[in-house]
């Protein structure tokens, strides 16, 4: 199973579709029984995403996932006070989690890779590595560039990256397979834009109207296909070999539920590059 379950919703409103409510405590519960149950292997969270930490330690069931957990830049005085604030870190988050070990840590920063602070970090991540703390580290970029820093530099080997149906950046520059190639594991977040590519087309051209034609063409190419919006977004990720997890967020059971069916239907191949999309003001939400 691809599916890996993003945790920012259970700790704070997210997308652009959120309606502001919060799963309950037995609803999130629920949520890790369903992902359990279909061998979701996948947890996907960050000490910044509000108490999503604290209430995912509430259940019995966490310690049966691989934990991806993230740290920004750390900026402190020399290399001995950096490693220290980053186990620092890092064991407060285990203990939040009530978990021993984390399959990945990596640096949420986009800028890891260009910076000073950044490779001090990583240097921060390799200790965490070295002391057994986690299993792998790795960096979330934005950017296609990266791709050849973290080769050159090396010690990467889990990325996280953005990629969906609009956003093929690293697709089709072949980013996607010299990550894979040099080994590295891949995590493909943002699959549905923050929810944008689920919304009906009288909400996008209320809330997100330079995304309105982008829309429009999409869920064409969705109907002419007699698919809906989600089985063609995920399905277009889930066709690519070189992705190894799609991490998908989940505020209640049911959402999860339809996408692991929707994950289980076998779709003909199709060329997609067509709903490419280069408007930043589209596909990045950092602008939005």
């Amino acid at each position: 199973m691809k599916l890996g379950l993003g945790t920012v919703q259970f700790g704070m409103p997210y997308g652009i579709s959120n309606s502001g409510d919060i799963c309950t405590d037995n609803e999130l519960n629920n949520i890790l029984k369903l992902a359990h149950s279909h061998q979701l292997k996948i947890i996907d969270t960050a000490a910044s995403y509000g108490n999503a930490e604290r209430r995912l330690g509430k259940s019995s069931l966490i310690s049966k996932f691989n934990i991806v957990s993230k740290i920004d830049n750390i900026d402190a005085k020399d290399e001995t006070s950096m490693k220290h604030r980053a186990v620092q870190l890092i064991r407060h988050s285990l203990t939040n989690l009530c978990v021993e070990r984390f399959y990945g840590v990596i640096c949420h920063d986009p800028k890891t890779m260009v910076t000073e602070i950044g490779a001090k970090t990583r240097v921060a991540l390799e200790y965490l590595k070295e002391q057994n703390i986690c299993k792998k580290i790795g960096v979330s970029i934005y950017e296609v560039e990266d791709v050849c820093r973290i080769i050159q530099q090396g010690g990467i080997d889990l990325v996280q990256l953005p990629l969906n149906i609009f956003d093929q950046r690293f697709l089709r520059t072949g980013g996607l397979a010299e990550l894979k190639a040099n080994g590295i594991e891949i995590h493909v977040r943002s699959a549905f834009l923050q929810g944008l590519l689920l919304m009906p087309l009288d909400q996008v051209e209320v809330k997100k109207p330079d995304a309105y034609q982008a829309l429009l063409r999409f869920h064409k190419f969705a109907n002419d296909l007699k698919l809906t919006p989600l089985q063609l977004g995920l399905n277009f990720i889930q066709s690519l070999n070189d992705v190894d997890h799609i991490i998908i967020g989940a505020a209640s059971v049911s959402q999860l539920q339809e996408a692991i069916t929707v994950s289980d239907i076998d779709i003909a191949p199709n060329d997609y590059s067509t709903l490419s999309e280069d408007n930043p003001a589209v596909i990045d939400p950092r602008m939005w």
